[in-house]
């Protein structure tokens, strides 16, 4: 069995989607020879923890811990020697967030999360030198963990996958200070690119916005490996059959979306005042006070209402009991992929994805599981949630098979160990 480093930010007890993609490649990589060595962080101020997600990392496993320096960690330890409450809650780090974004922007190339950057490299360093370790890999964001991948390729000549799960200078709506701040990470962008030795990206589409960009990167360096879902956690999940009408969306808000869709329930229940006592909309996660500001503005108390952050497991479960499960992205997303979404076919429960034409569009209607509405269309929302109440009214909404198996984790999985097969001399799996 051959060993590869991990470099994660996000891992247990970490929750969130964005934890899923990497605990689900620790938790199959065994099975495919390969031992798993994560690095991550010791503690860090989080809205969202899932202790529960322990479960899934293998016994074989290590798990390194390092410490980090970061802002929103040293304003709460600043907090509680000042004699507040230490950590922070989930509508009190949202707002801190917001307001620690100009500073972060300004001070911290390329994130906020640089202050991991010495404690997990040398941390690393004495880990490729203690044992043999095969590849080093590193998932962001952050995009600190593939500075610290790159650092460490460089100090042990070890090969380098690079994950990324979201793209770096590229994302929909990123604004940087100053062309300073701009060109610094484009230049970190195109150095750690061109020392990786293989590129994992969630889409063709990203792949090919990389290499039009970065036209020294051959094809060939480039793997896509899409997010997916885990049908072992559908385990045990048996969909109950609701009392009333439910409209479900899990994970973070996006609040420009989420408005339209408010106004488009808002006018539904206006047109159709009986619907107030036979339809649920439920928001599972982080909501920020200004959306739960919108829904009273609207007059949606009795309608829509929102759940704190559930366990992973839980939340399967809020999915498979509703009827239908709602996708919001921001119009600015159509080269964008939400995890959710995967999570979502996992249940084989319909979709309604408010979403614009693109990358997620295009895999809905491929795979024929929901409808696609543009964020602003608000009668198109309206339209669509109205046509699922009359299916489910009638007996006839549709369920999907959720064993879609280019999506399974384990399946991805045996894909990312033919890369590491691949980059550290050893032969293919198949």
């Amino acid at each position: 069995m051959k060993n590869v480093l991990f470099i994660a930010y996000y891992f247990p007890p970490l929750g969130m989607s964005g934890i899923q993609r990497t605990l689900k490649f620790v938790k199959y990589l065994p099975e495919f020879d390969w031992h798993p060595l994560i690095l991550t962080i010791r503690q860090t101020v989080y809205y969202a923890k899932d202790f529960s997600l322990f479960k899934e990392i293998p016994n074989s496993a290590e798990v390194y811990r390092t410490f980090s320096l970061e802002p929103l960690s040293l304003w709460s330890y600043l907090k509680s020697f000042l004699g507040g409450q230490k950590g922070l809650s989930v509508q009190s780090f949202a707002t801190t967030r917001q307001r620690f974004k100009v500073f972060n922007d300004w001070l911290f190339i390329p994130d906020n999360k640089t202050g991991w950057l010495p404690f997990a490299f040398w941390s690393g360093l004495k880990l490729i030198k203690k044992g043999e370790i095969d590849v080093i890999y590193s998932t962001a964001p952050p995009y600190t963990s593939h500075l610290i991948g790159y650092l460490l390729k460089k100090c042990s000549g070890k090969p380098l996958v690079l994950d990324f799960r979201d793209l770096w200078t590229q994302r929909p709506l990123l604004s940087y200070p100053t062309l300073f701040h701009q060109r610094a990470n484009e230049f970190l962008e195109r150095k750690i690119l061109q020392e990786a030795d293989q590129i994992i990206t969630i889409s063709e589409l990203w792949k090919r916005n990389w290499i039009l960009k970065y036209s020294f990167l051959p094809e060939q360096k480039f793997t896509v490996i899409s997010h997916g879902f885990d049908s072992e956690d559908f385990i045990g999940v048996i969909p109950h059959r609701t009392e009333v009408f439910t409209v479900t969306h899990a994970g973070a808000l996006i609040e420009i979306t989420a408005k339209y869709f408010f106004l488009a329930l808002k006018s539904l229940l206006e047109e159709y005042p009986e619907f107030k006592n036979k339809m649920a909309v439920k928001f599972i996660g982080v909501a920020k006070r200004e959306e739960q500001e919108i829904v009273r503005e609207f007059g949606l108390e009795n309608t829509v209402r929102f759940i704190p952050y559930l366990p992973h497991q839980q939340c399967l479960q809020a999915e498979a009991d509703s009827d239908v499960l709602l996708l919001l992205t921001m119009e600015e997303e159509e080269m964008r992929i939400r995890g959710k979404l995967y999570e979502y076919l996992g249940t084989g429960k319909s979709i309604l994805a408010i979403t614009p034409e693109g990358e997620t569009a295009n895999l809905i209607k491929e795979l024929k599981v929901g409808k696609v509405v543009s964020p602003k269309d608000i009668s198109g929302i309206k339209e669509a949630i109205l046509s699922y109440y009359h299916q489910y009214a009638n007996g006839f909404l549709p369920t999907f098979k959720p064993a879609i198996k280019r999506f399974d984790r384990k399946n991805l999985t045996l894909h990312l160990a033919e890369v590491f097969n691949e980059v550290s001399g050893e032969t293919s799996l198949n």
